[in-house]
Parts: C-alpha cells; structure tokens; sequence
C-alpha cells in the first residue's frame, strides 16, 4: 500500500510541515503558518498538543501496525511519533537524541516489514527531508509512541465550511491576537514575558559558551530555532500574502531574520559543532541586538493589523465553541 500521490515539501518544523503536508494531500490549503497561529502558538510544545486534540484521532487500542495498515487502506495519511534515535537517515550526532520525531507514513509491506516515510523536517545541520522505505520490523510500541490520522469531519469541514480566503483572514486576525497575549505574559499558564525569556536564553547560551560546553550550546540551538527562529518565519509568511501592503513591515521582519538572527545562529553552530572559539561578550551584544530589534519589528506588526474583534466560523470551530459545526 502506497500513497503514490503525496507530495514531501520541506517544512520548517516536524509536526506542523508534515500536517500541512498531510492537510494539501486532503486538497486542503493550510500552511504551516496557519496551523502554527491557530494553537496557542509561542509556548513550545504546549501548542503541539492541540494541533493533535483539535484535527486528529489517535490509535486508540490496536498496534501501530495495524492502524497504520488500515488507515492506508482507506487512503489516509498516518503521522506518528517516533524515538529519533532509531531513524536510519537521521544524523544522531547532530542534535539532541532524546526528542521525539514526528513523520507521516504513506506506504506500508506488512510482508516485508517496512514502512514508506514522508519526512518534511529532517533535523540536521542544515535542514532537509526525506522521502522513501525503511525497515520497521525491530520497531515497539515504545520507539513509535502513538500514531494519529486526521478526523473525517475536520477535513468535510475544512472543505465545505471555509475557503482560502476565510483561512487568511483568520490567520490574521488570530496572529495579532496571540503575538498580544504573548507579548504582555498574559496568556495560558504562567510563562513570563516574551523578551525576558529570550533574555533567560541569552543568559544561558553565554554561560555555556563561557564554559566551552559545546554539546549544551548545540541543545539551546535547537530551542532558538523552534522558539525564536521558526516563529519569525512564520510570521514573515503571513505577512508576506499581503503583497505590497505589508511590504515595510516584511522588510524590516527579513532584515531581523537573515541579519541578526540566523547569522547568531550559524556562530552558534560553528563554535559547537567545530569547537570554534567565541567570545561571550560579542554573543551577548549579538543577543541584546537580536532582541531590541525583535521588540520593535513586532510592536510594528500588531500596530499594523490590531483592528477590532471578528468571529469567523472557522473559529468557533476550532474552539468547538457551537458543536453544531462539527460535522457528523
């Protein structure tokens, strides 16, 4: 059983590039930054949880086997959960091994126990994906920890109820809300404001570098990218459908990427993967910028598009606020 028509495109994060993947196979078009904006983004992975609460249905009592197998059979998708340590083209030594992965699987030979993966986020150096067999005889229920296909009335609704322009407006809308609730501390849990976490980080980046604690840096570098890094970009997206009307801000938005973030980043990389030497107090300068910068770029953003509270259906339905809209 193979999925011959689905398609792998790099994504920038494992969970959401492979459930964007998995909702264009549905001929749905949510992006990664739509899927990002509507689950409490900004919270690690608290936000992880509801993207699998709100589109998907876990496995319930049968074996990853067989639920893979039957969704399969039924032309569906299945995303799972997966110990890293036990992907064959993973590079373990380039990241920490203790993080779960997430991938789809498009194929399956019970016979021949092997998988077909769709990777859209292979976590590497330089991240790339990965598309293509690999043996799944050894594998327990403890090194793929759960598996999930996405709700039959999540994709009738997402279908019927809503178009491409409804997902953009909401997109929209729930950006400026969520990047405002963030921003004051004021949001789920009691997480501390944004810029004074990214100070936590600077903190602790120089510490490590000032121990020459390489291994630790490479650990810190991967929360920048999913925290500080992938955020920005997908920030820069949704600003980026506005075309010329939000041409300003996606300058000064790429600007604070390419120039000051992802170059901090590749420095990191550097002194952790070569052992290449760096000063603290450069790195905490390089930090201080990054930030300063951050706190205007966005504080221009939620000026920009802070217009008045809309309720669209899509949002009901994602906060299941009129169960008549599920669709039974």
């Amino acid at each position: 059983m193979l999925l011959t028509d689905f398609e792998t495109a790099q994504g920038y994060n494992c969970i959401l590039g492979n459930v964007s993947n998995s909702m264009k196979y549905y001929h749905i078009d949510i992006s990664e930054p739509d899927i990002f904006f509507w689950n409490s983004p900004f919270y690690s992975d608290k936000y992880m949880r509801k993207v699998f609460e709100r589109f998907y249905e876990e496995r319930g009592e049968s074996t990853w086997p067989e639920f893979a197998a039957k969704g399969l059979s039924e032309g569906k998708p299945v995303l799972v959960s997966i110990d890293q340590k036990v992907i064959p083209y993973v590079k373990h030594d380039m990241g920490d091994d203790s993080i779960r992965h997430y991938i789809n699987i498009i194929g399956i030979d019970l016979e021949e126990h092997k998988i077909y993966v769709s990777d859209s986020y292979v976590p590497t150096q330089i991240p790339s994906t990965y598309e293509g067999w690999m043996d799944c005889g050894k594998l327990t229920d403890l090194e793929i920890e759960n598996s999930w296909c996405i709700k039959r009335d999540v994709i009738r609704f997402l279908r019927q109820e809503v178009d491409k322009k409804e997902i953009r407006r909401f997109t929209r809308y729930s950006m400026v809300q969520r990047l405002k609730e963030f921003l004051r501390g004021t949001g789920q849990g009691s997480m501390p404001p944004y810029m004074e976490k990214l100070g936590n980080m600077q903190n602790a980046v120089c510490d490590q570098i000032a121990r020459e604690n390489h291994e630790e840096v490479f650990k810190l570098l991967a929360g920048m990218r999913l925290n500080v890094i992938n955020p920005l970009i997908y920030l820069l997206q949704v600003l980026r459908r506005n075309g010329d009307e939000d041409a300003g801000l996606t300058g000064e938005l790429n600007a604070l990427i390419k120039e000051q973030w992802e170059k901090l980043n590749m420095r990191l990389v550097k002194f952790a993967v070569a052992h290449k030497k760096l000063d603290k107090d450069s790195v905490f300068e390089s930090f201080h910028n990054a930030i300063c910068g951050e706190e205007e770029v966005l504080g221009h953003v939620i000026e920009r598009h802070d217009g008045g509270e809309t309720v669209s259906v899509l949002e009901k339905y994602l906060s299941k606020e009129d169960e008549d809209l599920w669709v039974k």
